[in-house]
């Protein structure tokens, strides 16, 4: 580690703790002129720029990709993800590009009342920066130039806030939020890709035809054919579907006149049968009123005679027949003396009225 082992640690730990703080930097979006030099933002746009030749600069472009593709490394953190998240939403609307930086072909961050407002900060100017950065970002700019990034930075904001509410806890009415604020958004984008497409010189076809290499010269030749196909068979399609829409609307004219008709006609065939189901669901209701009065009636006259077969009844008990009384009463009865009653025919017990045989008893 050579001969001074301290120093080259405390170099190398100084350097790790500066790009920390440089990574830190990008993630809240703030691009000042050391960032933007560690990042090599000019050199990679001049680069990868698709037309050299053309006075448009992608220096804002550069930032904003840089910017959102290494926010990523902080998803191999553990619970990183929020601010992998939060990288991702500052830097598609940066918020902040020092104007010292040497950079071109950006927006604003403001717009123009604000800048107007922000005239005195933007011209204090000292030595080691300017006193208010955040407000003195677009000293450069004239008041009516270029769209501000301060709508799309608020609403950048606003998609982190409702998506880490989505994550945390879940419901119909955040995912509702985030679709009313996304929808639109997400719809102008594709309009703007498919308008770009639509060019009769895209960039890309620009850059195949400045490429200087036999690949790019037979691309220049097969893709401008086919780009121009493209965009031809766009023309015609929407042309087409312009010409089947004209003509489909008398069409169209001709059923919604022809379906108004049928209601009027339909209408009073529709109010008598309503009138008829009426009439009916009335008479239906009067005779079952009448049954249920019939009913209850011969449900009283069956009560009436049941009550008063009650009372008729008599209270006690009828005694029983003389074959079924006890045999002591039987007996008692039929002791006489044994040689008859007086006067009475002979024979002892077993003649006369009280001699009876046991069948008579």
């Amino acid at each position: 580690m050579g001969r001074e082992p301290c120093t080259i640690l405390y170099r190398y730990f100084w350097a790790l703790s500066w790009k920390c703080w440089l990574f830190v930097k990008l993630t809240v979006g703030y691009w000042d002129a050391d960032l933007i030099e560690a990042m090599e933002i000019k050199e990679i746009a001049d680069r990868f720029d698709e037309d050299p030749l053309d006075e448009t600069d992608r220096d804002g472009d550069t930032v904003r990709i840089m910017g959102v593709s290494h926010s990523l490394l902080w998803q191999l953190i553990p619970l990183g993800l929020p601010f992998a998240k939060l990288g991702e939403a500052c830097n598609d609307a940066t918020t902040y590009i020092d104007p010292d930086g040497g950079l071109h072909g950006y927006d604003p961050f403001y717009p123009a009342f604000l800048r107007k407002r922000f005239r005195k900060a933007l011209a204090e100017v000292n030595e080691g920066g300017c006193s208010a950065p955040l407000k003195a970002q677009d000293r450069n700019f004239v008041p009516d130039a270029g769209h501000a990034r301060l709508y799309l930075w608020v609403w950048s904001m606003i998609k982190y806030c409702i998506m880490m509410a989505l994550s945390i806890n879940p419901g119909p009415i955040l995912f509702a939020i985030f679709a009313i604020f996304a929808v639109p958004i997400k719809l102008c984008d594709s309009l703007s890709v498919w308008l770009h497409l639509l060019e009769d010189t895209p960039d890309w076809l620009l850059w195949i035809e400045f490429g200087n290499n036999p690949f790019a010269k037979c691309l220049a030749s097969t893709g401008a054919a086919i780009g121009k196909a493209c965009c031809g068979f766009m023309k015609t399609a929407g042309e087409a579907a312009n010409a089947a829409g004209e003509a489909a609307a008398p069409a169209v004219d001709a059923v919604g006149d022809a379906a108004g008709q049928v209601g009027d006609v339909a209408a009073p065939a529709v109010e008598a049968v309503g009138d008829a189901a009426d009439q009916a669901g009335e008479a239906v209701g009067d005779a079952v009123g009448a049954l249920s009065a019939v009913l209850r009636g011969a449900s009283n006259s069956a009560g009436t005679a049941a009550e008063e077969a009650s009372a008729v009844a008599p209270d006690e008990p009828v005694p029983s027949a003389p074959a079924m009384m006890p045999q002591e009463e039987v007996t008692v009865v039929s002791a006489v003396p044994p040689g008859g009653p007086p006067g009475g025919p002979p024979g002892g017990p077993r003649g006369g009225f009280f001699g009876g045989s046991p069948r008579g008893r």
